[in-house]
């Protein structure tokens, strides 16, 4: 990677940074491009050189955030740990995961375009914005559905150890999955808007998880 490649790759990180934090603080829609650039120190006009437009932050923090839990999946898979180790490692990522972006979920609903979209008029700039949000869509589903693949991966290799019952694996997938989005929940609620006060209640979770799922 070249030096203009890593300064630009360094500034685009940046700023998907500061706006994420900005929109955990407060909704989206009220959120100005200027009020990010100011945080992070760049021109208004230079936001452009980096997104197209907000739109396009939204959809890259989502996307980074899955590619950090593809990571962490990855890693669990190699691990030969005690398998209540195992599902609080994958809890614990999934947890972190959904924190991140469970306030994003909505926001992405209206942004990517349904598999029958037309854009309403032939104007360019909501022609290539349609684009854009369309190559978003399948970059974000691919990722996920890596995770659910790491996901079925860890699962699996637990049943064949008979380490858990013979459940089918993307079901064990999907529970963990909607209880770690579930507990998410908490952080957006005002209920604990510290991820460390999810990790005791998440750990007894896993406990009673694992009592019903065991061999």
């Amino acid at each position: 990677m070249s030096r203009n490649e890593k300064e630009r790759s360094f500034r685009r990180k940046l700023l998907a940074e500061t706006a994420a934090r900005l929109f955990r603080e407060r909704s989206y829609h009220t959120i100005k491009v200027e009020e990010i650039t100011n945080d992070a120190e760049f021109s208004k006009g230079s936001f452009y050189k980096y997104f197209y437009n907000k739109d396009e932050l939204v959809c890259e923090i989502v996307y980074s955030e899955t590619q950090k839990l593809s990571a962490q999946l990855a890693v669990i898979l190699n691990k030969s740990e005690p398998i209540y180790d195992i599902l609080m490692f994958m809890a614990q990522a999934l947890l972190t995961y959904h924190c991140n972006t469970i306030h994003l979920t909505f926001i992405l609903d209206e942004l990517l375009p349904g598999d029958n979209s037309r854009h309403s008029t032939p104007d360019r700039q909501n022609f290539v914005a349609e684009k854009l949000m369309q190559s978003w869509k399948l970059k974000i589903a691919t990722a996920l559905e890596q995770n659910y693949s790491l996901l079925n991966k860890i699962f699996a290799a637990a049943v064949s150890n008979k380490q858990l019952r013979e459940i089918p694996v993307p079901l064990l997938s999907l529970l963990l999955d909607n209880l770690a989005k579930g507990m998410s929940y908490r952080c957006q609620s005002g209920s604990s808007n510290n991820y460390k006060d999810n990790i005791l209640p998440l750990a007894e979770t896993v406990r009673l998880l694992l009592e019903g799922i065991k061999a």
